[in-house]
């Protein structure tokens, strides 16, 4: 269901751009795909936004889109703490 709602609301925002995004809006959309939300300045809120969007070209089909960028500092603390 999430899922259907996240791709609903990449075509609105293909369509709009997102530029046409408040900061709050922005937010929102960061954080129903699993992104950092808060702390961030509204440029990097967008970029994030616009890498992340399920129109963007990448590896994965889009069923695994929000899926697909999984922020790399979890993952090297996550290989850091694991045992050798």
């Amino acid at each position: 269901m999430k899922l259907k709602s996240i791709k609903a609301d990449d075509e609105v925002i293909a369509k709009e751009g997102v530029s046409a995004l408040s900061v709050s809006e922005l937010q929102a959309a960061c954080r129903a795909r699993g992104m950092r939300s808060l702390g961030l300045t509204e440029e990097q809120l967008r970029q994030q936004l616009t890498e992340a969007s399920c129109s963007s070209p990448g590896p994965f089909p889009l069923e695994l889109c929000p899926l697909r960028f999984v922020d790399l500092t979890l993952i090297s603390v996550f290989q850091a703490s694991r045992p050798t």
